[in-house]
C-alpha cells in the first residue's frame, strides 16, 4: 500500500461541510462589488521625526477581511507544506482553465496557500481577489458543492 505524502495526510477534507462551502461562496457577489481599488489600502505615508513611515501591511476593504475570516472558519484554510506546494499553485493561476477541474482538495490547499502567503508578503490575497482568482476558486467550490 502506497504511503500518503505529508501534505496530502494533513488536509482534512471531511472537516469541509457544504454548509462551509455555502458559506464562503456567498462571498462572491460581494467580492465582485468591490472596486479594484477598493480591495486593498496601504494608506498614506506619514512623517515621523523627519522619516516617512510607510505601511508594510494593506488594510483591506472589511469584505475581504470577512472572507479570509470565513475561509479559516469553515475549514479551507488547513495546514499543509504550502511553500513546497506553491510550483503547483503558480501553474494553476497561470493556466485559470485548471482552476474549472481542480477537486475540493485543490482548491483547499489554493486557498490555504493565498492566506498564509499573505502573512509573508502583504498584500498577496488582495492581488489574487483583484486577479479574479479567489472568485474563480469561489465559484470552482460552488460546482463541486452541486455535485
Amino acid at each position: 500500500m502506497l504511503k500518503k505524502s505529508e501534505d496530502e495526510a494533513s488536509i482534512n477534507l471531511r472537516l469541509i461541510s457544504s454548509e462551509c462551502i455555502d458559506k464562503v461562496v456567498s462571498f462572491i457577489p460581494k467580492l465582485q462589488s468591490i472596486p479594484a481599488e477598493d480591495i486593498a489600502n496601504w494608506g498614506h505615508g506619514r512623517p515621523t521625526g523627519g522619516a516617512l513611515e510607510v505601511s508594510l501591511e494593506p488594510r483591506y476593504h472589511p469584505a475581504i477581511r470577512e472572507l479570509m475570516r470565513s475561509l479559516n472558519e469553515n475549514h479551507l484554510v488547513q495546514p499543509f507544506d504550502w511553500s513546497s506546494w506553491q510550483p503547483t499553485a503558480e501553474k494553476i493561476f497561470k493556466e485559470p482553465s485548471l482552476v474549472s477541474k481542480a477537486s475540493l482538495e485543490t482548491c483547499t490547499k489554493l486557498i490555504t496557500l493565498h492566506v498564509r502567503k499573505d502573512r509573508f508578503c502583504g498584500g498577496h490575497f488582495g492581488e489574487m481577489v483583484r486577479s479574479g482568482h479567489i472568485s474563480a476558486i469561489l465559484h470552482r467550490l460552488a460546482e463541486l458543492r452541486e455535485h
